[in-house]
């Protein structure tokens, strides 16, 4: 039995009745409160090199050399070319190229960066070599 209908909805207080005299509840305690409200979302922003590095690491889960069949790995900077024919078997390097290799370096200029001819010319040292 409620002492009136303006307390029946009301939020602040649940209200009850001893007699003719109305005593509000306890309040929540403190900690209950807190605890519904400290939830926080952390989001890590990725860097374009954790992002290189997670394709790198996706591919090379996929993409394996072996000795019938060896891998070429290329590297690009900006004023360099290097590729390498690995076997991951034997995990070495069976072949090695680079536009710093002085038998390539006479062949172009260094202003451009690589270039299509560089990459070509490192694939023609690499198959001259039997390997690529």
């Amino acid at each position: 039995m409620l002492a009136s209908p303006a307390l029946a909805g009301a939020h602040s207080f649940a209200a009850s009745v001893y007699g003719s005299l109305l005593v509000p509840s306890p309040p929540v305690p403190a900690p209950a409160r807190r605890a519904a409200l400290s939830v926080v979302a952390k989001v890590k922003v990725a860097t374009p090199q954790d992002d290189r590095i997670a394709r790198h690491v996706r591919l090379r889960k996929k993409v394996s050399g072996t000795t019938e069949r060896p891998r070429l790995s290329v590297f690009r900077s900006n004023k360099h070319l290097y590729a390498q024919v690995i076997d991951d078997t034997k995990q070495c390097t069976l072949a090695s190229a680079s536009t710093m290799h002085k038998s390539l370096s006479k062949e172009f200029e260094y202003s451009a960066g690589p270039t299509i001819v560089s990459y070509q010319l490192l694939l023609l040292c690499l198959r001259s070599s039997g390997l690529g």
